[in-house]
């Protein structure tokens, strides 16, 4: 690799999830959070920590659940909305969960346990009553319902009547004991509102019983969940677990959680007074917010030059951990120009002097002008830094180390992102000029250069200086600041001198992940939107409705791709939502989903494959290939996955087929 760059495969692995290695004094946040709760050990408790997605809200509840857990007598539990997404009652989901890491704990007693276990017949109880049918009778009664006595007995029938098979013991022993599971023990008849009030008091006193002095419950990604999921998770702290011994820490994006609260209640007024109905729901089921702010300029550049140190030195290195401690400083009072030197980066780890310092020079350059466009967002700045480092590793791959700097990469890359319509133009004339100078960028790089004027030279001739002026399509861009600054982060190279060929080569991905063949802005911000997750696709539902062929052809191929590139199928990947919109609106492409589900490998697939694509209103066809398949997921595959299935199929099937 050229001695000018940055050590391209160590960018790579810049991590895009919650880290416990804290490069933004985010744990004075934490702490704060931490000290609240302390400071009211017998008051129920809801703390918000605010912030748009990618601005560190996870990582900010790490920080907290690592001190709460220090403290004798708190009992720390992690709760992700986003994975029980696929479940019918997202209040129910929070209650078994909270309730079964209390009955499984080994730290508790066997008369723990033992109410846990009445704690959770009692969530059993408002699954079946809200499900209602024959549940409702298994519960009520103790006894299945005939439907499914005709079910098991058809079973027994088919294991013992089989021609020519020994019969299967092991097959009678899972069938006897699906059978148990219909014969549950029958409960007095209780209403609703008696469940509820018993639940209260019966988790209250395991609580005190259980000697636990807080139960802090840390609730994650609920911005990306759908509206119901998201309302009803909030709900069922406030019905069912709001007690003085309870904090809840709830990590959102509160915009998200207004628009879930207008889905949800579409009816609500749009306002009541000078704050929004929307607003005054959150605030009364938050009692203390927090808001993650946005990094400024000095901040942005610090953050930069540890991502890049961290990326080249290890985060345990010795010298970074010492760099780490001086960035606070800086990021303690980023009014005070005492940023970062050269000679602090390089005293971090002196064998690796020329790699630290292009990190040191590509945070000087790129760290304002990224912080400013992705709005202070850390993983938007993470995930820049990792797209230039790929795009550069891509280009030494195919041996162009020596023409392609990193630090002009970077500052190409960042008017790609930043002022696409310029770039194009940029991209055009290097492609099209002799030896790829852009001679134009003179324009913007000189102090006394100024737009052509109103029948000066036309546009694209030659000057005296043998540069020619900017096309007319963009020659005002000669007086955007934006631009003017850009062209002069690095004085010492400037881009009017550099064949920018190779450039537009490394960048030539730029029509997004839909490839070449696509420039279609719709179908960007559909990609864009649909990435977040289930609520990202519900935005942009009407966009998917009205694609034509070619663009649905193309989004459901990208998609899938997107899917495919996720490393865990476990949890629902945040573009099924947007697949499931489009087979919905398109239905030519029910058959081409069940292909692509059908090719997963089912003992890693979570609920989420079974749920979410409403097989009920498929075409004939493929409704017919969606029961096979369900009936396959049903007795193979993970638990979750075998669950959901059963669950879908007998929605598929109705009440006439059970």
């Amino acid at each position: 690799m050229a001695s000018n760059g940055v050590a391209a495969a160590a960018l790579v692995v810049v991590p895009d999830h919650e880290t416990a290695v804290d490069l933004l004094y985010f744990e004075a946040i934490a702490q704060t959070v931490v000290n609240l709760i302390d400071a009211t050990p017998n008051k129920p408790l809801t703390v918000g920590i605010h912030g748009d997605w990618g601005a560190g809200k996870s990582s900010v509840l790490r920080m907290a659940e690592a001190r709460l857990k220090k403290r004798e007598g708190v009992l720390c539990l992690h709760f992700d909305g986003w994975r029980f997404q696929g479940f019918d009652d997202a209040k129910t989901a929070l209650l078994e969960t909270i309730v079964e890491e209390l009955r499984d704990s080994e730290t508790f007693g066997a008369k723990t346990k033992k109410a846990a276990k009445g704690l959770l017949k009692r969530v059993r109880w408002m699954k079946l009553a809200k499900r209602g049918g024959q549940l409702a009778w298994n519960y009520a009664s103790g006894l299945p319902s005939p439907d499914q006595v005709t079910e098991i007995l058809g079973k027994l029938s088919g294991i013992l009547n089989a021609p020519g098979e020994a019969v299967d013991g092991e097959a009678l022993k899972k069938v006897v004991e699906e059978a148990k599971e219909y014969l549950a023990e029958p409960e007095a008849a209780e209403s609703a509102v008696t469940h509820i009030r018993a639940f209260q008091k019966e988790f209250e006193t395991l609580l005190k019983e259980a000697g636990i002095k807080k139960l802090v419950v840390l609730i994650d990604d609920l911005d990306r969940c759908l509206p119901k999921t998201a309302i009803e998770t909030l709900e069922a702290i406030r019905l069912f677990l709001f007690t003085p011994q309870t904090a809840f820490i709830i990590a959102t994006d509160e915009a998200m959680i207004e628009y879930a609260v207008r889905q949800h209640f579409p009816d609500l007024p749009a306002a009541a007074g000078p704050t929004s109905y929307a607003r005054n729901y959150l605030e009364k089921l938050i009692q203390v917010p927090f808001r993650i702010p946005a990094l400024g300029m000095e901040e942005a550049k610090v953050y930069v030059t540890l991502l890049l140190a961290q990326a080249i030195l290890g985060e345990e290195a010795r010298g970074f951990v010492t760099l780490v401690e001086k960035a606070r400083a800086v990021i303690k009072t980023p009014w005070i120009s005492n940023a970062l030197t050269l000679e602090d980066i390089i005293a971090a780890g002196p064998d690796k002097r020329t790699e630290l310092t292009a990190a040191y020079r590509l945070a000087q350059q790129l760290g304002p002008t990224v912080a400013e466009g992705l709005e202070g967002n850390p993983r938007q700045i993470k995930r820049f830094l990792n797209a230039v480092a790929l795009r550069k590793a891509v280009a030494d791959a195919r041996g162009l180390s020596s023409e392609v700097e990193i630090s002009v990469l970077g500052r190409v890359m960042l008017i790609e992102r930043f002022k696409p319509d310029f770039f194009t133009q940029v991209a055009k004339q290097a492609m099209t000029v002799a030896g790829g100078i852009v001679v134009e960028l003179k324009l913007l790089e000189s102090d006394e250069a100024t737009p052509p004027r109103p029948g000066g030279p036309s546009a694209g001739s030659p000057q005296a200086d043998g540069s020619r002026t900017l096309p007319e399509a963009v020659a005002d861009w000669a007086g955007d600041a934006w631009l003017r600054n850009w062209a002069r982060l690095d004085p010492d190279k400037l881009l009017s001198t550099v064949d920018l060929r190779p450039y537009v080569f490394a960048t030539r991905d730029r029509k997004s992940a839909f490839g070449r063949a696509s420039s279609n802005a719709l179908l960007d911000r559909i990609l864009s939107s649909v990435g977040s997750g289930a609520l990202g696709a519900t935005q942009v539902d009407g966009d998917i409705r009205a694609l034509d062929e070619t663009g649905a052809n193309l989004l459901f191929n990208t998609l899938k791709d997107q899917i495919l590139a996720v490393d865990q199928l476990s949890a629902s990947p945040p573009h099924f939502a947007g697949l499931c919109a489009l087979v919905r609106h398109h239905p030519r492409f029910q058959g081409r989903l069940l292909d692509f589900l059908g090719e997963l490998p089912a003992d890693e697939l979570g609920s989420w494959a079974a749920a979410g694509w409403s097989p009920q209103a498929f075409q004939d066809g493929p409704k017919t290939r969606a029961r096979d398949m369900l009936r396959s997921w049903s007795t193979r595959g993970s638990r979750q996955l075998q669950i959901t299935a059963k669950a879908t199929l007998r929605s598929l099937d109705g009440p006439e087929r059970r």
